[in-house]
């Protein structure tokens, strides 16, 4: 056979070890998928649970807070990004 007529293609014993490969890849990802989604139902019912009605008596200090909050995080992983803290 001339070489560029040849296959590129495994035989058929090299393709059951690329579907198990593949199979493997495709449950990796939705275990992945489904550990990420642990924190996010507990950070969603803590959220539900926290009583934040001090935030309606002065929404614009309740803003600045969050703000301060949110910009305070950031600031600390710029500041700890180089060390095994930020990962934390």
């Amino acid at each position: 056979m001339q070489p560029e007529l040849q296959s590129n293609y495994p035989s058929d014993a090299g393709s059951l070890d690329i579907a198990t490969q593949q199979h493997r890849v495709l449950r990796n990802t939705y275990l992945l998928l489904a550990l990420s989604l642990i924190p996010t139902v507990i950070g969603a019912a803590i959220g539900t649970n926290i009583d934040m009605s001090f935030m309606r008596t002065s929404p614009i200090v309740s803003f600045i807070a969050v703000l301060a909050f949110f910009y305070g995080g950031i600031w600390l992983i710029e500041k700890n990004r180089d060390s095994s803290m930020g990962v934390v």
